[in-house]
C-alpha cells in the first residue's frame, strides 16, 4: 500500500496530468470530472493520519480498508436515496392521523381502564381502548366471523391462500403483510419471548415441579394451554443453550437470536454483555472490522444445526438485541480511543472516511458532525455495514430462514436511514417497543413509507402494582404501570389493537411468558408475564389477551375492509 506522503505526490503529480490533458484540447465536461474527482480524494486523504502503534503502511490498509467500505454503502446509498426521493413527494402529500377520533382509528377510550405511568398517581392516566369499545366491531359479521388454524397457527381460508413452500416467507396480499405459513396460508405471529419455565431463579423450576409433577407434563400442559386457551402460536429461542425446547415446544413456531454483535464485542472485551444478548453497554460497534465477516460466519453457521434448519417451524434469526441505535453514534465512533484501545483503529477510520465523504471537506471537525441528518446518515452506514456482512452468512447456511431484523430499542423507529437500510437487507424489520402507552399511528404510517417491509413487534409488557409488582428493581420509565390486572389486560388490547390497525404490522411478541423472579425494593416481584413466578396464570389478564388473539384475524380483516 502507498504511504500518505506517496498518495499524496501521486495526486499532484496527477493534477499536472490533467492540467497537461486540458491543454490538449480535451473536452470540458472531462476535465471537470477528473477535478472534482480528485479534490475528493485529496479531502480523503487529509484526515487520515498513522495510527499509534502502527507503522505508516500498515495505517494506510487501514484507511483504505474505510474508502472500501464507504465506496461499497454508497453504491447501495444512491439506490436507496432514489427511492427515498420518490417517498419524500408521497409524504409531503400524505395527510398523517392527527386526531385519536378520526375515520381511520375510531378509537373510543374509556373512562374504566386507565393506566398510569406512576404507581398511584391519578394525574398520568392515559386513555385506553378495548375491543367492546371499537366502533362498529360488534354490529359487523367480522365479530361472529368464524375460521380454522391450520397447525402452525396460520389463517386457513382457501380465497387467500399462498403457495406453500414447506417454510415460511412475507408476502403483501390485498395491501396488507403477512408471514405466510408452510402451508402456504396467512399467519399472524403472536407470542411470548422464552416459553421457559424458570427465568432468574432456580425457585420458580421448583414451582413447576411442584405443580406438574415433571418438567415434561408440565411442557405438554404449557402448550396446551398457550395454543388452545390463549391464542398465541409463537416465541422465541436465545441461543444454542435452548435448542432442547424444541422437543416439547414442538407445535410452536420460533425465531432464534443470532447475536452476532454482542458475541463479537465479547470476543474484543466489552464489558457485562447481558445475558439475553443485549450488548449496550460496549466499547463500540465494530461491524467495520475486517474480521467481522468472518465471525458473521462462523455464529451463523454455528446456530444452524440441522435438526433446526429441517424444523418446519422455524421461522428466522434476529441478527441481535437491543444493540446501540443512539442518535450521536457518528460522535462516538468520531471521538473513539485510539491510542489506548488498538481495536478501535477500523471504526474510527470509517467514521472519518465517511464525514469527509458526505462533507467534501479536506480537514473535517467534530462540529462537521453536528447535523441531524447527516448522523442519521451515519447510522445507516453502521446498520448496512452489519447487514451486509451477516447476511449473506444466514442466506449461505440458511436460505429457507426469515432474516428477521435486530430486536432494536425505542430509537431506531425516529431513524429513517437506519430503518432504510435494515428494510434493504432483511425480510422483516423487528422492534422492542417500549417508551409509549400506545404507539402513535402517524409513527407506524411514516415508517412504511420509509421502507415497505413488514415489521413486527419484539418486546412490550405493562405491569401490575396489584399481584406483583413493577419492572424489575422499580424501573418505571420505560413501561405503564396499571393498578390491577384487569386494566393489563385492558391494555394488551390497547396496544394490539393499534397494531392490527397497521398493515405492515405481522406479529407481536410480548416481553415475558413467566414473571422475574427478582425483588424490587418494596419488596415486590417484578411483574411482565402471562405467568407469576410460581407458574400462575393470571386469569383476569388472560381473558383479554385470549379475546385479541382470538379475533386477531378477523380483526385484521375488519380493519382492512372498514
Amino acid at each position: 500500500m502507498w504511504s500518505k506522503n506517496q498518495r499524496i505526490t501521486i495526486i499532484f503529480i496527477t493534477c499536472i496530468i490533467a492540467l497537461i490533458l486540458s491543454a490538449a484540447s480535451k473536452s470540458a465536461a472531462k476535465v471537470e470530472e477528473l477535478e472534482a474527482r480528485l479534490l475528493e480524494e485529496a479531502a480523503l486523504a487529509a484526515v487520515e493520519e498513522q495510527f499509534p502503534g502502527r507503522t505508516p503502511e500498515e495505517s494506510a490498509e487501514i484507511w483504505a480498508w474505510a474508502h472500501q467500505l464507504v465506496e461499497e454503502w454508497y453504491e447501495r446509498y444512491k439506490v436507496i436515496k432514489a427511492e427515498k426521493e420518490a417517498d419524500d413527494k408521497a409524504i409531503a402529500s400524505y395527510k398523517y392521523i392527527k386526531k385519536e377520533q378520526s375515520e381511520y382509528s375510531r378509537i373510543i377510550y374509556s373512562s374504566t381502564h386507565k393506566q398510569y405511568t406512576k404507581i398511584g398517581d391519578p394525574s398520568k392516566a392515559k386513555p385506553t381502548r378495548t375491543l367492546s369499545m371499537l366502533t362498529g366491531w360488534a354490529e359487523s359479521n367480522w365479530s361472529k366471523f368464524t375460521y380454522e388454524e391450520d397447525e402452525w397457527g396460520g389463517f386457513k381460508i382457501a380465497s387467500m391462500k399462498q403457495k406453500a413452500t414447506g417454510y415460511f416467507y412475507v408476502k403483501k396480499i390485498n395491501g396488507r403483510w403477512w408471514y405466510i405459513d408452510p402451508l402456504g396460508y396467512p399467519y399472524f405471529c403472536m407470542g411470548t419471548t422464552a416459553m421457559g419455565y424458570a427465568y432468574g431463579n432456580l425457585n420458580q423450576e421448583k414451582a413447576a415441579l411442584n405443580r406438574y409433577g415433571t418438567l415434561a407434563e408440565r411442557a405438554i400442559a404449557a402448550v396446551r394451554e398457550y395454543k388452545d386457551e390463549l391464542g398465541f402460536n409463537s416465541t422465541t429461542i436465545w441461543s444454542e443453550g435452548h435448542s432442547h425446547l424444541r422437543d416439547v415446544y414442538d407445535t410452536v413456531t420460533y425465531s432464534a437470536s443470532l447475536r452476532i454483535v454482542s458475541t463479537y464485542e465479547s470476543k474484543l472485551g466489552a464489558k457485562d454483555p447481558t445475558p439475553s444478548g443485549s450488548c449496550l453497554v460496549l466499547y463500540g460497534m465494530h461491524v467495520f472490522d475486517p474480521d467481522f465477516p468472518a465471525h458473521c460466519d462462523s455464529r451463523v453457521k454455528a446456530d444452524c444445526y440441522p435438526n433446526r434448519l429441517a424444523d418446519p417451524y422455524f421461522m428466522g434469526f434476529y441478527l441481535d438485541n437491543e444493540i446501540p441505535t443512539n442518535e450521536d453514534m457518528l460522535d462516538e465512533f468520531l471521538t473513539l480511543d485510539i491510542k489506548e484501545l488498538k481495536i478501535n483503529y477500523y471504526s474510527y477510520a470509517a467514521a472519518w472516511t465517511f464525514l469527509a465523504h458526505e462533507t467534501g471537506k479536506p480537514n473535517p471537525t467534530l462540529e462537521d458532525a453536528k447535523n441531524y441528518e447527516l448522523r442519521d446518515l451515519f447510522r445507516g452506514f453502521v446498520y448496512d455495514r452489519l447487514y451486509a456482512a451477516a447476511v449473506p452468512a444466514i442466506r449461505k447456511y440458511a436460505p429457507s430462514a426469515l432474516v428477521m431484523g435486530n430486536r432494536a430499542l425505542s430509537t431506531q423507529r425516529n431513524s429513517e436511514w437506519m430503518t432504510r437500510m435494515v428494510g434493504y437487507h432483511s425480510d422483516v424489520i423487528s422492534h422492542n417497543w417500549y417508551h409509549q402507552v400506545t404507539p402513535l399511528a402517524e409513527q407506524l404510517n411514516q415508517m412504511s413509507l420509509w421502507c415497505d417491509k413488514p415489521m413486527m413487534v419484539t418486546e412490550w409488557f405493562v405491569s401490575s402494582d396489584e399481584n406483583e409488582g413493577n419492572f424489575q428493581n422499580g424501573t418505571t420509565n420505560i413501561v405503564p404501570i396499571v393498578q390491577t390486572q384487569v386494566d393489563r389486560g385492558a391494555q394488551y388490547q390497547n396496544y394490539t389493537l393499534r397494531m392490527l390497525e397497521c398493515q405492515n404490522m405481522v406479529g407481536w411478541h410480548w416481553y415475558r411468558y413467566i414473571d422475574r423472579n427478582d425483588i424490587t425494593e418494596d419488596g415486590k416481584q417484578s411483574n411482565q408475564g402471562i405467568y407469576s413466578s410460581n407458574h400462575n396464570l393470571y386469569e383476569e389478564f388472560a381473558e383479554y389477551v385470549a379475546e385479541i388473539n382470538r379475533n386477531a384475524y378477523a380483526l385484521a380483516l375488519y380493519f382492512d375492509q372498514r
